[in-house]
């Protein structure tokens, strides 16, 4: 429960979880993001995958001993 709440703590600057937020978007909407894109993915990540995503984000920062997501 420990490592749960530090890598909770682990900070994630607002330019990083918007860029986090496109690549989810970009998978809903490919169409928006390029031709090539819209052929490459047939199935877009969920509200769960987003959330996934951050903090796996964050559990990669914490392990490598930061305190930031980059």
């Amino acid at each position: 429960f420990a490592a749960r709440r530090a890598v909770a703590a682990v900070h994630m600057a607002e330019p990083v979880e918007e860029y986090l937020l496109q690549m989810v978007q970009a998978t809903r909407h490919p169409e928006l993001y390029g031709a090539d894109l819209e052929g490459l993915v047939s199935f877009g990540a969920s509200p769960r995958g987003t959330i996934s995503l951050d903090r796996c984000a964050r559990a990669h920062a914490w392990r490598r001993k930061r305190d930031y997501v980059v």
